[in-house]
């Protein structure tokens, strides 16, 4: 497992979360990037394998020890979005995974998610003519490779290269967008208005 994308506070973050699985208050760690040197260092203040690597499981966000060959999950992508994937090799840390769409691509470990698509999970969808869009996930069928999402005002069914895993946007990003979005709004209140005002003076 490759944890070199964690950096100092999410490591802490992991230590901290290890402790409460073990129930039991010891000093924090300090740890390189290294996983063996990172679980030996737990090790030695008194918490176990199991509870620190359950504690980076979370922190990392898939599974450590069960990737299989064959196995889908959510790979990232150039853009910072997940896709679904299929696993093709895994080379100690590095895995070559497939995407749907059909290209193939070395990651490490922590750019993985677990493949899971569960009844009220919040996904991407590329919807007719909205492009990438935030829906709720009503139903997946595994057979046919189906998923049924729903934006709040209507339902459609999608193929799972239409589908992502949320991106995160930073907090600033999230700003920029919320400001346009009222732009857009304001933009086409003043829009009525003005068709409103010249509908009156030509009739």
């Amino acid at each position: 497992m490759d944890i070199s994308g964690l950096n100092s506070q999410e490591l802490s973050d992991v230590l901290q979360r290890a402790q409460q699985l073990e129930a039991r208050q010891v000093a924090q760690a300090e740890a390189g990037h290294d996983l063996q040197s990172f679980i030996r260092a737990a090790e030695e203040v008194g918490i176990g394998r199991e509870a620190i690597l359950q504690a980076l499981k979370e922190k990392v966000g898939h599974s450590i020890e069960n990737l299989e060959v064959g196995e889908r999950v959510f790979a990232k992508s150039a853009d910072g979005a997940f896709y679904v994937a299929v696993v093709k090799e895994i080379r100690g840390t590095k895995v070559k995974v497939n995407f749907l769409h059909g290209s193939d691509h070395e990651l490490p470990l922590a750019d993985l998610r677990p493949f899971s698509l569960l009844p009220g999970q919040r996904l991407e969808v590329n919807w007719p003519t909205w492009g990438w869009w935030n829906v709720e996930l009503t139903r997946y069928d595994d057979t046919s490779g189906k998923l049924t999402a729903s934006d709040g005002l209507s339902t459609k069914e999608f193929s799972l290269t239409e589908a992502r895993l949320p991106v995160q946007r930073t907090e600033q990003q999230q700003r920029v967008s919320a400001l346009l979005f009222r732009v857009g709004i304001a933009a086409a209140s003043a829009g009525a208005v003005i068709g409103a005002l010249v509908a009156r003076l030509l009739l």
